[in-house]
């Protein structure tokens, strides 16, 4: 990942914006995106029904990865697009307090064919606090990299010490875009 590549999350204003490319089909990745047992495996245990207005219900205690045994924090949302195989988006709301898809921020993923086979994923955060702008995208970051190796079939990673090496990288990224 190059340094360039750390900036472009942060082009955007109030928006985080990381992109991969997948080894798997598009209907593969949207049930990793989908799918609570999947969901688990690289981002956090629980629940998302897969359809406009669907409930969020995510626990970052359920996620299985090491590195992340102590994690806690959940996540409520409710889902503003369902396009399958092609776009989910969510809101994302850690408060607590179940606010409105309009006050909280806000998840997009967007799926489609990659050159080459596999599957681009691009994903937006929306409405993002700019004091939790780099972190937010360290750990997409890291959430996104453990998708793709769960989906090669590899075992997970120690999360934190994936974090710990792309967080400054991030938090460096986006001093520099705010002072441009």
């Amino acid at each position: 990942m190059t340094a360039n590549r750390f900036a472009e999350a942060f082009r955007n204003k109030g928006e985080v914006v990381l992109e991969r490319t997948l080894r798997a089909d598009a209907e593969t990745v949207w049930r990793f995106l989908t799918e609570p047992a999947l969901l688990g495996a690289w981002l956090a245990g629980g629940l998302l029904e897969p359809r406009l207005g669907g409930r969020v219900a995510l626990d970052f205690r359920l996620l299985d990865c090491p590195g992340r045994e102590g994690a806690s924090g959940t996540v409520a949302g409710v889902v503003t697009a369902c396009d399958p195989p092609r776009r989910l988006a969510y809101s994302w709301d850690e408060s607590g307090e179940a606010r409105p898809p309009a006050q909280c921020s806000e998840i997009a993923f967007e799926l489609s064919p990659a050159a080459g086979g596999g599957t681009h994923l691009r994903l937006v955060h929306r409405r993002a606090s700019p004091k939790e702008a780099a972190g937010l995208a360290a750990g997409w970051s890291v959430h996104l990299d453990l998708l793709g190796a769960r989906l090669d079939g590899n075992p997970p990673f120690d999360f934190m010490a994936a974090y710990g090496r792309v967080a400054p990288q991030y938090e460096a990224a986006f001093a520099a875009e705010r002072a441009r």
